[in-house]
């Protein structure tokens, strides 16, 4: 599954990390059991790669099977999606509110 979400890379990675994914490496793929999920930045958005890797017997040519689609990874794409939310309301919380002045 492909998808561009309207946000920051740092709110995706803050975001899956709260969800418990791995950060494979310095890369951008996270990895949490049978998940694996490769962000990519762009200008104001970035574009999420969900697949799950296929348990498939060792093969000569070193392919990397892995299946796009199915109910549990439009699941997680919906989880990340409300995680994603979350985290945004978080650091918004956080600020300090501008205070109302009164004459």
């Amino acid at each position: 599954m492909n998808k561009t979400v309207r946000t920051s890379f740092q709110r995706i990675h803050n975001s899956l990390l709260s969800l418990g994914y791995k950060r494979v490496r310095e890369t951008n793929s996270y990895r949490k059991e049978q998940f694996h999920v490769i962000v990519h930045p762009k200008e104001g958005c970035v574009c999420i790669h969900i697949h799950v890797d296929k348990d498939e017997p060792w093969t000569p040519s070193l392919r990397h099977h892995s299946r796009k689609m199915g109910k549990d990874i439009n699941q997680e794409y919906l989880n990340i999606k409300r995680a994603v939310v979350d985290v945004g309301s978080r650091q918004a919380s956080k600020q300090p509110k501008p205070s109302i002045q009164t004459s």
